[in-house]
Parts: C-alpha cells; sequence; structure tokens
C-alpha cells in the first residue's frame, strides 16, 4: 500500500522475513527502509503526537545529510538492530 502527501510519501507493506511479522515501511523518496514489529507499532499506538514531533521535524535529519541530530541518531540505532 502507498500513502502519499504533500510532505511525505511511504509505502507500507507486512514482512515475514525476520522472525516473525512486522510492518515494512519504506520512504519513496530516499529508500530508505525499516522494520517495525508489533511491540513497536503498540509503542507508537500509545504514542501521543507531541511524543513524535522530533521524528517529525525534518531539520533534526531529513533535510541534513541524514546522519547528524537525533533522527539520524534514531535512524542509525534501528539500522544497527535490523542486522
Amino acid at each position: 500500500m502507498e500513502l502519499r502527501n504533500e510532505f511525505a510519501a511511504v509505502s507500507v507493506e507486512q514482512d515475514h522475513s525476520g522472525n516473525g511479522p512486522r510492518l515494512k515501511i519504506r520512504d519513496a523518496h530516499t529508500g530508505k527502509t525499516v522494520f517495525l514489529d508489533p511491540l513497536e507499532l503498540e509503542g507508537l499506538a500509545w504514542a501521543r503526537h507531541e511524543d513524535l514531533a522530533a521524528l517529525l521535524d525534518p531539520s533534526l535529519g531529513r533535510w541534513s545529510d541524514g546522519e547528524q541530530g537525533k533522527v539520524g541518531k534514531l535512524l542509525r540505532t534501528v539500522d544497527m538492530n535490523d542486522a
């Protein structure tokens, strides 16, 4: 499934290549991909919009070189967990 608006475009699909079912989210612009397991998705369901504010600020990672700031550090952590 593809979701897009004027700010972002992602594809979302269920993935079964890991140890269990998880959600695969791919940024259509950069190809950056993240896999979220059911526990992580439940955490998102409980999160308040204020909790996600740092992830949604593109100046913290997406509009920089992607390696600086809080978002870049978070994405590197996620990448290391998938390895």
